[in-house]
């Protein structure tokens, strides 16, 4: 590589001097040697005329800030016909419009090609050199031009100008850069060609000024230098700035979008997860309504006019659709502001579906619990209802029972009153002793305890014997009670024939209750497949449509009031449902209304094995005749009345009976002469029941400790049963108790039974 004192020698033997363009560079050899080949390849060696180029170049000064240099090219231009002036007027005249532009251009294009440049000072020349432009600006339009001039001149010629034009630009650079050097050109014109200036006054004014056009032109250089590295800390600042906003709007759990003219051209990390996309790019361009749900679309359009008046849009609960079509509920607020000039908004969003699905959670929990807390507020009514009733219905009874006690023993009565009156007790004592029964089958019920004694079952005559036990009430009604059986045969099922009754008894003595004097109640049998259907309706009062899903509940009622015209607990239907259910069966109800009666069915699944003999099925009634003659019975009771009531009942039968009224007397009387059977209570002050069974079956068998024993007790649950058979007890019964089945109990035990 040259030294810059080599390279400067060989310039100075070019040009008889060195010029100051090249001063600048002398520091800095590699810049010197680009400019000064530069300068012979693009200058001196160009084949373009010397005025052309002269002409061009001046033409072109007018694009750079630093255009004086250029009336150093009077010196060269004069010699060739061009005065300074005629520099000047080059340097001061404006750029051509596109008119002008087009104009020139036409002109051109009416030559096929110039393999030879104009002549000087011709009109073709000034086309050419206006047309030269566009060699030196940039553009679309520029580049259209361009391709136009290249065809008229040729590829030569237009290669030629080509480096013609890129050096002047170099030239332009340079100056702008080193002002200075404008200034050393022109002070050697000033200082070498006085006389040239003193034949051209207009240079006189020229260099007047030229100091301080020199000195503004540098000062504005530094000033616009301070700008724009003003301008260019600023823009840094502010890259750091939108640097730091995009990070934190990408770390933002807050959905933020951009939308503008109805689409998304902005959507953070949170956005492109809310809206179920891969990447932002599927979000960008997409209009905005096709992310919201059609049920927030109309309030989004009108939020939307709202942004337009320059108005925010305050949070609120929409729903925006997802890519997939899933649907998230969120909250939505919207900020106005200008993006490339635009009204565009500003839009946050958080999903709340979490929020949505708690709030969901809790108004349902809220309503279960306030369902609960009514079912339990009902219940409790019905509870309070329900002993109400249960009150009312025991003392009922008991009212009749003591008034009709009393009356007897103050006063005598002919036989027919007195008949009523025993007629009258004996009644009203059953009615008691049906509620007693309906409660503890409720309380067995509700505690899992009741037990059913299955065997094979004609449900005819589980029929037949309710129907019979019901009739004399049917009868004081005037109630026609009618039976139709569609089987010519037996209809066997399996299960327990007391409880079936029950079931039976109770529908007809509901259906009997509920039914007018003179009305009538239709008992129906029927096969169907494998099932037997057992309905019961009646000409009653019928059923509401909304107490109909409530018949079977316990403790309801469809008419609970102090004025109703039934009694009852309430409890009868609620017992049949859980009885047929224990048998694999259904009952159900229908009615068309009040006044339109009702009809209760019930479905019980057929025995396996259907058989035509009776010698299988259990018979509805049981008539037994049994003597006690003879045998010494020990009755043991703390209540005085009860042991009576058995006495006289077990003498009239024969029997030889001692009493006791505690299990230490018991145990003294056993002691002294052992019993044949023993009828003992099970709670007793002191020492109960279990306790004497207990005691006496340790006892040797001489002293008694085989003795059959009966428990009689008001303690009438399934586990009460269980534990007096657990503790040695062989039967158990339950007050009250009929003086028959005492009876057959008693010679059952002792094998007397026929």
């Amino acid at each position: 590589m040259r030294t810059s004192e080599q390279i400067q020698a060989e310039i100075e033997e070019k040009f008889g001097f060195f010029p100051p363009f090249f001063s600048p560079a002398l520091h800095n050899s590699q810049v010197l040697e680009n400019l000064w080949q530069q300068t012979l390849i693009a200058y001196i060696h160009n084949p373009l005329s010397a005025v052309f180029k002269e002409k061009l170049s001046a033409y072109l000064s007018r694009f750079c800030t630093v255009p004086y240099c250029m009336i150093c090219h009077s010196c060269t231009l004069r010699p060739l016909g061009m005065k300074a002036e005629e520099v000047l007027q080059l340097l001061e005249t404006p750029p051509p419009n596109v008119e002008e532009i087009e104009s020139h251009l036409q002109i051109l294009a009416t030559y096929a090609e110039l393999n030879v440049l104009p002549e000087a000072n011709s009109p073709l020349e000034e086309s050419l050199l206006i047309c030269a432009i566009f060699i030196f600006l940039e553009g679309e339009a520029a580049e259209t031009y361009r391709t136009q001039l290249r065809q008229i001149l040729g590829a030569s010629s237009y290669q030629h100008l080509v480096a013609f034009v890129a050096y002047v630009k170099t030239c332009h650079v340079w100056a702008e850069a080193n002002p200075e050097v404008s200034y050393e050109a022109d002070k050697r014109v000033l200082d070498n060609l006085s006389s040239l200036v003193t034949e051209e006054p207009r240079l006189i004014e020229f260099f007047r000024n030229y100091a301080e056009k020199v000195k503004q032109e540098r000062q504005t250089r530094a000033e616009r230098q301070a700008i724009l590295a003003e301008r260019q800390r600023n823009l840094e600042v502010l890259r750091e700035s939108e640097e730091r906003y995009r990070k934190l709007v990408e770390l933002l759990p807050d959905t933020l979008f951009v939308q503008c003219e109805g689409k998304f051209v902005f959507a953070n990390s949170a956005g492109v997860k809310l809206l179920g996309a891969d990447n932002v790019e599927q979000l960008i361009g997409q209009p905005v309504f096709n992310f919201i749900h059609s049920e927030s679309q109309e309030i989004a359009q009108e939020r939307i006019q709202k942004l337009k008046t320059g108005k925010s849009a305050p949070f609120i609960e929409e729903k925006f659709v997802r890519l997939d079509g899933s649907v998230v509920d969120v909250e939505v607020a919207a900020f106005p502001f200008v993006y490339s000039g635009n009204l565009a908004a500003q839009v946050v969003a958080r999903d709340i579906s979490l929020r949505k699905q708690a709030e969901k959670e809790r108004a349902e929990l809220l309503a279960r619990e306030q369902a609960a807390r009514t079912e339990a507020e009902s219940a409790n009514r019905s509870k309070d209802e329900f002993l109400a009733i249960v009150s009312h219905e025991l003392r009922s009874p008991l009212n009749a029972m003591l008034g009709w006690a009393r009356l007897l023993r103050t006063r005598k009565f002919d036989a027919v009153t007195m008949e009523r009156a025993l007629e009258t007790i004996e009644r009203n004592g059953q009615a008691q002793l049906q509620l007693l029964e309906d409660l503890l089958d409720i309380s067995r019920i509700i505690r899992g305890k009741i037990y059913l004694n299955v065997c094979t079952v004609d449900i005819l005559s589980v029929i037949t014997a309710a129907i019979e036990t019901v009739q004399l009430a049917a009868d004081t009604k005037s109630i026609e009670l009618l039976s139709v059986v569609e089987a010519s045969s037996s209809i066997l099922v399996r299960g327990d024939f007391a409880r079936l009754q029950q079931v039976i008894w109770n529908l007809l003595s509901n259906a009997i209750k509920f039914t007018p004097n003179g009305g009538q109640i239709v008992v129906r049998s029927q096969l169907i497949d494998s099932i037997v259907r057992i309905s019961v309706s009646d000409t009653g009062i019928g059923i509401s449509a909304d107490f109909l899903p409530f018949v079977f509940d316990r403790f309801r009622q469809a008419d609970s009031t102090t004025s109703r015209k039934e009694g009852g607990l309430g409890l009868g239907l609620a017992i049949v449902r859980q009885l047929v259910e224990l048998h694999h069966g259904t009952v159900y109800v229908t009615s068309a209304g009040e006044g339109q009666g009702a009809t209760f069915t019930v479905e019980l699944p057929l025995s396996n094995h259907q058989v035509t003999n009776q010698q299988d099925v259990v018979s509805s009634f049981t008539t037994a005749r049994n003597h006690l003659t003879g045998l010494r019975i020990l009755i043991v009771d703390d209540e005085a009345d009860i042991r009576d009531y058995v006495t006289t009942v077990l003498e009239e039968y024969g029997a030889q009976v001692q009493e006791t009224a505690s299990v230490d007397a018991a145990l003294i009387a056993i002691e002294k002469s052992p019993p044949d059977i023993l009828v003992s209570d099970i709670g007793m002050p002191q020492q109960d029941g279990y306790s004497l069974i207990q005691k006496i079956r340790t006892l040797t068998p001489e002293r008694g400790r085989n003795i059959p024993a009966i428990a009689l007790t008001a303690y009438a649950r399934d586990e009460d049963r269980q534990r007096a058979l657990a503790a040695g007890f062989q039967l158990y019964a339950t007050k009250p108790i009929e003086p028959v089945k005492l009876v057959v109990a008693i010679a059952k035990l002792v094998g007397r039974s026929t």
